[in-house]
């Protein structure tokens, strides 16, 4: 814009192109949420809805998704940082699924209930711990200065005045909420382990479906479980049947 701004419609087709470029990526988005949404919450409610009302209902979705979005640009405005609250939000969610995988892909021990009481303490935490260093913690950007600077770039000497406001005196925030957002995830995973898995133990434990689902390394200690269960079992078996002919 500022090197070809003098040129007569060129500001314009850049201006389309900017939002031809975010439309097409936003209209995805919306549509695939407004499907789900109505898979998955309004089509069991309407199962013999028509086609008609189905579209109908998916438009409207579409339209209170958009309104939501344009809500949520005022409300980011606010926030500070795009990408950090961008990386931010996929943190807190991100752990507790990145555990849940970890948890069903090692362990033969993890069940439903584990799995939801690591989800609600990991997210819950993080959530706590976001909104707690929201606005409290700021990462200015670098100057862009060249005073100091040893090359003579300059052809004229210029005077800079700058004016700094004095430090105000605020109460630093405890060490746990001044961890970069960029550890969210990590600490999400641990969390969601330090409970998932203790409850799962209290509980009973699960049961393992399908082998194939296990790591190797899990897998190959649930074959040698089972195993075990088995010959345990056989033996058992054949002594009761031991005893049934020597009663006979």
């Amino acid at each position: 814009m500022d090197a070809g701004g003098r040129i007569p419609g060129l500001p314009g087709l850049f201006i389309a192109g900017v939002f031809s470029a975010a439309l097409s990526t936003m209209s995805s988005g919306l549509n695939t949420l407004a499907g789900t949404i109505y898979e998955d919450f309004i089509r069991p409610c309407r199962p013999h809805a028509s086609e008609q009302s189905s579209s109908t209902a998916m438009k409207v979705i579409v339209v209170l998704l958009g309104v939501v979005v344009i809500i949520l640009v005022f409300v980011v405005e606010k926030l500070g940082s795009i990408i950090q609250m961008a990386i931010s939000c996929t943190g807190v969610i991100s752990g507790s699924i990145l555990g849940m995988f970890t948890i069903g892909m090692v362990s033969t021990k993890a069940n439903t209930k584990g799995v939801v009481s690591g989800v609600v303490a990991s997210i819950s935490s993080m959530i706590t711990l976001w909104i707690t260093s929201l606005g409290k913690l700021n990462y200015p950007f670098l100057p862009f200065r060249s005073d100091g600077c040893d090359e003579d770039i300059f052809t004229s000497t210029m005077n800079q005045t700058t004016n700094a406001n004095p430090p105000t005196s605020e109460e630093p925030l405890p060490f746990i909420f001044r961890i970069s957002f960029m550890y969210y995830a990590l600490i999400g995973v641990l969390i969601f382990t330090a409970v998932a898995y203790p409850v799962s133990l209290f509980t009973g434990g699960g049961k393992v479906v399908d082998q194939r689902l296990l790591t190797p390394f899990a897998r190959s200690k649930s074959k040698s479980k089972i195993s075990v269960e088995l010959h345990v079992k056989n033996a058992t078996e054949q002594l009761l049947n031991g005893e049934t002919k020597d009663k006979v």
